[in-house]
């Protein structure tokens, strides 16, 4: 594996445990945590999985507020679609599937245009297998105890990175 491979899953990974830990509310009050979820979770998966892939222009900073925004969208739409499909009486790793390829199309689409990378057929393939693989994984590990809902969530940043990283290769610093 080569470095940039393995620096770029080693954040994943470490995303995913810090927004593990970022989703146990600590004995906080739900109602003032859950608020917070969002956005705190959207920021450390922006920075540790969609970072790398921002063009460093005089837009910088905007990308990167787009890139939060868009996952911290991405997340609460799939926290409600499990949910919301779970209270259907879906099988949960139904409705884990269902927002786990929700989320990485809200993800993916978005970065395709504020990063921005390159679109192509395979980026979106991979992110489809990454939602169809990361549905069931997750399913698997939420919602329990630490640590295997960090677990869950290192699953998830993670294959979201590698879509990333290969989905992208051979169009990098190429645009639109």
């Amino acid at each position: 594996m080569n470095k940039k491979l393995a620096g770029r899953i080693g954040m994943c990974f470490l995303s995913g445990i810090v927004v593990g830990l970022v989703n146990e509310g600590w004995g906080i009050p739900n109602d003032l945590y859950e608020p917070l979820i969002y956005p705190i979770s959207g920021f450390i998966f922006a920075a540790g999985v969609l970072s790398p892939y921002i063009r460093r222009d005089k837009w910088v900073g905007l990308r990167a507020l787009g890139l939060v925004l868009v996952s911290t969208l991405s997340f609460y739409v799939a926290v409600r679609l499990v949910s919301e499909v779970m209270d259907a009486d879906y099988n949960d790793w139904i409705s884990f599937t269902i927002a786990s390829v929700a989320g990485a199309a809200l993800v993916i689409g978005p970065v395709v245009f504020l990063a921005p990378v390159r679109p192509s057929t395979k980026l979106f393939t991979l992110g489809l297998v990454a939602g169809l693989i990361g549905g069931p994984v997750t399913s698997l590990t939420l919602p329990e105890d630490l640590p295997l809902t960090a677990i869950g969530h290192m699953t998830w940043h993670a294959l979201i990175g590698l879509v990333l990283y290969f989905g992208t290769a051979g169009t990098r610093g190429k645009t639109l």
